[in-house]
This record gives C-alpha cells, sequence and structure tokens, in this order.
C-alpha cells in the first residue's frame, strides 16, 4: 500500500509473512558445574537438533519515501515482526532444571519456549 506523492513524499504500509528456514544452531553458553571438578567447555555448542527447521512469522510495517531527485529516493520504514512457531523444540538436552531437590530429580530434558519477535528499522536509497 502506497499513497501518490504528497510534496516530496511518499507513505506506505507493509503487511505479509516470514518466512525461515535454520540454517545452523550455535550457541556460547557460560555455567557452573554441579558436582566439583572441571567446568565444561561451553563454546560453540551444536544445537542444531533443539532448533526448529522452519519458522512463520507476520510482519507489519510502516514508512516513507522521500524524493531526492528524478527517480531517486531515500526510504525508511520501521516494520514489527510476530513469530508464530516456536524456535526451538520442546526440550532441551544442554539446559539443566536447577528447581530440583535432589540430583536424582534433575532432568536434562528442560521444557522451553522461544517465539521470536523483534522490531527492525530500515534505511535505504532507491535508484
Amino acid at each position: 500500500m502506497k499513497t501518490k506523492e504528497i510534496g516530496m513524499m511518499k507513505y506506505f504500509g507493509q503487511f505479509g509473512f516470514d518466512v525461515s528456514i535454520k540454517t545452523k544452531g550455535r550457541a556460547d553458553d557460560e555455567g557452573t558445574p554441579l558436582i566439583s571438578g572441571n567446568t565444561p567447555d561451553l563454546t560453540d555448542l551444536n544445537i542444531d537438533s533443539e532448533m526448529q527447521p522452519l519458522l512463520a512469522g507476520l510482519n507489519i510495517g510502516a514508512g516513507a519515501e522521500y524524493n531526492i531527485s528524478g527517480s531517486t529516493s531515500l526510504v525508511f520504514s520501521a516494520n514489527f515482526h510476530y513469530g508464530f512457531l516456536n524456535a526451538v523444540k520442546n526440550t532441551s538436552q544442554h539446559l539443566v532444571d536447577l528447581s530440583a531437590s535432589t540430583l536424582d530429580d534433575i532432568t536434562m530434558y528442560t521444557p522451553q519456549q522461544f517465539k521470536p519477535f523483534a522490531i527492525s528499522l530500515k534505511v535505504g536509497v532507491l535508484f
């Protein structure tokens, strides 16, 4: 949706869907061992098995286009991205539930949920 030129500006709205495909899942973390000993290496963890392969979400935005000269324009917009799907699988093999009362009750399959939300600001030049 875009308006006709008002002065030197055009205004627009955006509405659509975002689709993302996972390419690689890596993470760095900090931790304290539950039992005294060496601290495990928690850098460059492979978390591919815990990530969803596909994400979908809603994208809503608004912006303006300022005509600089001829067909050249400066464009700026703000968008809100709302994720529909959980970005991670329901349980994690890397997270530990520390609310357990004994070491025997600690489960390595801690429930997790992460739905991506973002606000993006964009600036560009159209030729």
